[in-house]
């Protein structure tokens, strides 16, 4: 039996990005598969027999790890806080309504946001955007597959699209997938034409592309101090977004000397993210000491994140 969900506000990893906009071969009743390639990773229905290409670039992706990343499994105490579970493991977006929190399923639960849970309606139609036929299922054509309604169904719960709304973004329907769902040129099936479709590796924070698209860090030595900015050039919400607990971290290293600034949502000093737009001065007394100093921006999605769960964002590096 599948569970409703509560829109109560718990702690719960939101590093889930823009969702899928492509329509897939239908999904049987769901059941164990197997993506292709070395890492087996469990999936629903057999989408992956004709749409290969969609699914390596979802394996590995923030989508499909949603449910097993040891980081959603901490801060959910181990799948226990059942308002983080439907959108780590929805069963569909389009049986609940797009735009509405979708219920958590009650099987292949560690494939995390696969293809049945944004594609499939509750009569086994698959919605897609292309237009295009298919002699093994019925599709649909959405207009709302990869629009900002779409991905608020999970991503509005702890701010994102209502920071996307005070932009200059706020009118773009598809603002989410051009930055989280990049286009690039394959076949939608196997041996089909190549065209024009949305990756499936939904790009986020450790995709070097977009950073360099999204932020500029620049640190220069000047009056005894080394200053650091970090600018919000083309992010449609804020640095860090998403669930309450994630930091950027200014990391700055000058020999023996190091020196750290937060951004993150419920700090000491109350909202210190970075705004859409906005630049960000970190000033660090350099104490007479000559050499290279070395800025790294860190993402961390809780103050006690491990080494393994922090990425490294951007780095730059500064005479002194």
């Amino acid at each position: 039996m599948r569970r409703s969900l509560r829109s109560q506000r718990l702690v719960c990893v939101g590093s889930l990005t823009g969702l899928v906009s492509l329509g897939l071969l239908a999904l049987t009743a769901p059941r164990p598969g197997y993506t292709e390639g070395s890492a087996r990773v469990r999936v629903r229905g057999k989408c992956n027999s004709c749409h290969k290409q969609s699914g390596e670039g979802w394996k590995g992706s923030p989508h499909q790890t949603a449910w097993t990343n040891p980081t959603f499994a901490k801060l959910s105490d181990e799948h226990a806080k059942t308002a983080c579970l439907g959108c780590h493991a929805p069963d569909s977006l389009q049986g609940t309504g797009v735009g509405k929190e979708p219920a958590v399923r009650d099987s292949v639960q560690d494939s995390g946001v696969d293809c049945a849970g944004c594609h499939q309606d509750a009569e086994s139609k698959i919605h897609g955007s292309s237009g295009l036929k298919s002699q093994d299922h019925e599709v649909v054509v959405d207009t709302k597959l990869g629009t900002v309604e779409m991905c608020g169904s999970c991503h509005s719960k702890y701010g994102t699209v209502e920071e996307l709304k005070a932009t200059k973004y706020a009118n773009d329907p598809k603002a989410c997938v051009t930055c989280h769902m990049s286009v690039e040129e394959r076949p939608l099936v196997d041996d089909g034409a190549v065209r024009k479709a949305h990756s499936h590796s939904f790009r986020s924070k450790d995709n070097a592309e977009l950073l360099k698209k999204g932020l500029a860090l620049e640190a220069k030595a000047e009056g005894g101090k080394l200053v650091v900015t970090l600018t919000s050039k083309e992010v449609g919400h804020k640095v860090p977004s998403g669930f309450d607990t994630k930091q950027v971290v200014l990391e700055v290293t000058l020999g023996d000397l190091q020196k750290t600034a937060i951004l993150t949502k419920n700090g000491d000093g109350g909202d210190t993210r970075l705004a859409p737009g906005a630049t960000f001065t970190f000033e660090v007394p350099t104490e007479g000491k000559k050499g290279k100093a070395t800025v790294r921006v860190l993402h961390k999605p809780s103050a006690d994140a491990s080494a393994e769960e922090t990425k490294v964002m951007l780095t730059a590096e500064a005479d002194v």
